[in-house]
């Protein structure tokens, strides 16, 4: 009986010994191995990356309109009913630079002052949207380019025409000008910007996106 007990306290102590082991290592590995759930992805489309002002995309390669290019994507779907109803877009986003500027040149072409003009952009409603303005000059002329003219196979509408250009303000500030400021030009040649008072009057491209 004795030779029994004594086994069996050997075996308790070394099943306790192999426990406390186990335990140990459990504290020392900081838990389990195994992930709480799966991990999310770190992934992200080109929707939710900022525009990148060094690269070229085509504008060429879109459906109907001028929409859905590897460049220019038309936004803000919505319902219009005059009188039939029907769908239209009302933005255009630029992939090369990620502003979404109003697809209807033509909305705000009757000629403004600047502050007009500004005054213009910040009241507007469009697509369902708030918070446009007007573009920067460095943001105008990303749309004219060197020539000036817009991409071939933009998806804009009612885009205005002259003999000399149509010229839109910007809202930036001739650095030293007196308060004058810089014109976006939108023709076939000449110079992408100039500089203006800012009583004359010229036209309102508005622009969504942060400044």
């Amino acid at each position: 009986m004795t030779r029994w007990g004594f086994r069996f306290g050997w075996m308790a102590l070394g099943i306790g010994a192999l426990y406390g082991f186990s335990a140990l290592a459990g504290v020392v590995s900081g838990g389990s191995l195994d992930p709480p759930g799966s991990p999310d992805s770190t992934m992200q489309t080109l929707e939710h990356i900022p525009g990148v002002w060094d690269r070229v995309l085509d504008s060429t390669n879109g459906g109907g309109g001028g929409c859905d290019s590897t460049r220019f994507e038309c936004v803000f779907l919505m319902a219009v009913c005059n009188p039939t109803c029907h769908f239209e877009t009302k933005g255009v986003l630029d992939h090369e630079t990620g502003l979404v500027w109003q697809r209807d040149v033509g909305l705000f072409v009757q000629g403004y002052t600047q502050s007009q003009a500004s005054t213009n952009c910040i009241g507007l409603s469009l697509g369902d949207r708030r918070g446009w303005r007007l573009p920067t000059a460095a943001e105008l002329e990303t749309l004219l380019g060197p020539s000036t003219a817009l991409p071939a196979g933009h998806p804009f509408q009612n885009v205005p025409s002259g003999a000399f250009g149509v010229g839109f303000w910007s809202s930036s500030a001739v650095p030293g000008g007196g308060g004058n400021g810089y014109v976006g030009v939108l023709n076939s040649a000449g110079d992408a910007v100039f500089e203006s008072v800012p009583s004359a009057f010229y036209d309102a491209w508005c622009v969504r996106a942060a400044e």
